[in-house]
């Protein structure tokens, strides 16, 4: 069992490296460099039991999400000590750590939460009443990415608002949940709709493109509220920095929209433009790049525009 979760955690990172590779070297590197400032950030004093907590709850996002599972039913190898291994082995570094620390909380949180993982051997998929008020039904129609992307990530955003309103105390906590919650729903801008759920609506270009624009920015300003809020509320000092990273995540709201409706092809998914979503997102960080979201609405508006256009009058494409 042992050298089965050996070999596939092999496998495993050869796959993220490959796909590292395939990003190329700019976003692959910023992706890194951003992935190891997180760690560092939530590695001081005072962030361990968050950093724990974040770890559990990605190990049981990408638990629920695993495809290989028939692979490892047919090896004898989906059974709970397998996971236990693998997911060992590669926090492994992060319990050493707490170890070393001495902080026995955040290795608790970790070990419980690998152990709980483990036992999960069925994909969860939560179905709800059409007339369920949790099946998000009181959405206008127009909203459709919204209901379709809070049905399948609605526990996760829950999960990050209750994680950031317990560690409140820390600015950089509320901070992160707002971009983490500001590119899961600018994702749901990556399906595209069928072209006569555009036409239905019977508006031109621009008045398609606000309106989307709008619920876009009320939905995700109504989502992040509670945090925007606790922010305020509780480092009234740094508004600046919270008004900051809120225009930010707006703008990339924004920018999720005319990105989708540039290169709109009906029934399509385009996950491409999440990484410069990211990029987009964290531009707050790097002066010299922070007004690069103006720049990208500038053009990619008129991209839309004219995209909208042929969706609209010319059946034939």
């Amino acid at each position: 069992m042992l050298q089965a979760a050996l070999f596939l955690s092999w496998v495993h990172l050869k796959r993220y490296w490959r796909i590292l590779g395939e990003l190329g070297i700019f976003r692959a590197g910023f992706l890194i460099a951003i992935s190891t400032a997180g760690i560092v950030a939530t590695s001081k004093p005072g962030f361990l039991t968050f950093q724990s907590v974040l770890l559990v709850f990605s190990l049981a996002g990408i638990h629920n999400q695993r495809n290989d599972r028939v692979l490892l039913s047919n090896l004898g190898l989906n059974k709970p000590l397998f996971f236990q291994l693998m997911y060992g082995l590669f926090l492994a570094p992060f319990a050493v750590f707490y170890m070393a620390s001495v902080k026995y909380i955040p290795l608790l949180i970790l070990l419980s939460g690998i152990f709980i993982t483990s036992y999960q051997n069925k994909q969860i998929r939560l179905k709800f009443s059409r007339k369920s008020i949790i099946g998000f039904s009181f959405l206008p129609a127009i909203a459709w990415e919204w209901k379709s992307g809070l049905r399948r990530t609605w526990w996760m955003i829950a999960g990050i608002i209750i994680l950031s309103l317990i560690f409140r105390n820390q600015m950089i906590v509320l901070i992160v949940s707002m971009v983490l919650i500001s590119l899961m729903v600018a994702e749901y801008q990556m399906y595209h709709e069928q072209r006569l759920m555009i036409q239905a609506l019977q508006k031109s270009p621009s008045g398609f493109l606000l309106r989307k624009t709008g619920l876009q920015l009320t939905f995700y300003t109504l989502t992040c509220l509670p945090l925007i809020l606790t922010a305020v509320i509780l480092f009234p000092d740094s508004y600046r920095v919270i008004v900051l990273v809120l225009v930010s995540s707006l703008l990339v709201q924004i920018c999720a929209v005319l990105f989708k409706y540039s290169a709109y092809v009906q029934g399509e998914k385009t996950p491409f433009f999440m990484s410069l979503l990211v990029l987009l997102n964290l531009s707050f960080i790097f002066p010299p790049i922070s007004p690069l979201p103006l720049i990208i609405i500038v053009i990619f508006y008129n991209k839309a525009i004219i995209r909208l256009k042929t969706v609209n009058y010319a059946d034939n494409t």
